[in-house]
């Protein structure tokens, strides 16, 4: 059986992997447009490679009720066994759920598949873009030629990181075939604000971000020089493309989460006795003099109360080229729960090309692995 796979990024590669291992009589071969493979793959997690989430939630994606089933059949143990088959060991980063390769290395990691595909007999053809396809016929149209195949798998991700290899290009060629391609939205990427933050440009700071309808995040907060970063960010900012939130909807930071308001107005009162630059003490020069300036003077009280409930307003999210996933793609109504389509049965879709994303912490490597492996079990 001829399978043709278009993308060798993270879905793609757990494919190829899976199928030369259950069949190694199968012709697999890779297509993709870069002159590497797994380029997003190798700048995933700061470049140390999130793998995985120990405890993946159905609630950190965005279509909940789609992935859940896919989560209770492919638990963290199931996904471990699969990477541990071939000799990939799995860490985990300081108790906090994120799943790494043993080398924590991203690179390294890609260094290490691209061997195995080889090893495997996995044909890779790289600088080959795909133009077309005829599912009849069952041949593929490349800037390299063309190709016969037996079932084709879509793995080449959405619009997020077109200096990594993804810029949905393929989607104008599949709305042709007649699939439905939701709204495309940058996520998981920083976001703009209608106050001016240059100030504080490159200040990190650990802290809660809320929205108005309730949604929190925790984790580190990065001031950027017209807007707010960091991982905490990121998840909200997911929340707000995923829900149509509009500009100007409200985003409030809490500098000390683990802190009642209490607590620190009756602290800061005493540090403000001891000394009048005692905020300095808590936060760079740069962030203690903007929250002075937004509190029109540094008593305690008041700034304290500023500090728990720091008022921005979205002003909109960064572009694709600046955010890890897209929100949007391929509807999930044009597969069924094998990931084929409906439409025509020599196709499959598998990992961010389909308008299913999540948070940060291993979730969309998540689904790239178990999407992967929902097809190979079917081929």
């Amino acid at each position: 059986m001829r399978i043709a796979i278009i993308g060798a990024g993270a879905a793609g590669i757990y494919l190829a992997l899976a199928l030369k291992k259950k069949r190694p009589d199968y012709q697999v071969t890779l297509f993709e447009r870069e002159k590497k493979l797994g380029k997003k793959l190798a700048a995933t997690g700061n470049g140390r490679c999130n793998l995985l989430h120990r405890d993946p939630e159905a609630e950190a994606y965005d279509h909940p009720e789609f992935i859940a089933p896919y989560l209770k059949a492919y638990s963290t143990g199931k996904l471990v066994d699969f990477l541990g088959g071939f000799g990939i060991g799995v860490s985990e980063l300081e108790d906090a759920g994120l799943l790494y390769p043993d080398s924590f290395s991203a690179p390294n990691h890609v260094a290490y598949l691209a061997k195995l595909l080889k090893e495997l007999g996995v044909e890779i053809r790289l600088e080959t873009a795909v133009k077309d396809y005829d599912a009849d016929k069952k041949i593929l149209m490349t800037s390299q030629g063309d190709f016969p195949f037996d079932h084709l798998v879509f793995a080449c991700g959405g619009k997020s990181g077109k200096n990594l290899g993804t810029d949905g290009s393929l989607f104008p060629v599949l709305a042709r075939h007649g699939y439905r391609i939701t709204d495309t939205f940058p996520s998981l990427c920083p976001i703009k604000t209608q106050e001016k933050t240059a100030s504080l440009s490159g200040i990190r700071h650990t802290g809660e971000v809320r929205l108005e309808d309730g949604y929190t995040s925790k984790g580190e907060i990065l001031f950027k020089n017209d807007g707010l970063s960091g991982i905490a960010v990121f998840d909200v900012q997911q929340h707000l493309e995923s829900k149509r939130m509009p500009k100007g909807s409200k985003v409030t930071l809490d500098l000390f989460p683990d802190k009642s308001l209490e607590i620190l107005q009756k602290e800061w009162k005493t540090y403000a006795c001891a000394s009048s630059f005692y905020q300095e003490a808590l936060f760079p020069k740069p962030l203690a003099d903007y929250l002075c300036q937004r509190n029109k003077g540094n008593e305690p009280a008041s700034l304290a109360r500023l500090a728990k409930s720091l008022e921005f307003h979205f002003g909109g999210s960064y572009r694709f080229e600046d955010s890890q996933v897209t929100l949007g793609g391929v509807a999930l109504s044009e597969i069924n729960a094998d990931l084929l389509s409906k439409k025509e049965s020599c196709v499959s879709f598998i990992g961010e090309i389909l308008d299913i994303a999540g948070g940060c912490g291993g979730y969309n490597l998540t689904w790239a692995l178990i999407s992967a492996l929902v097809v190979a079990e079917k081929l």
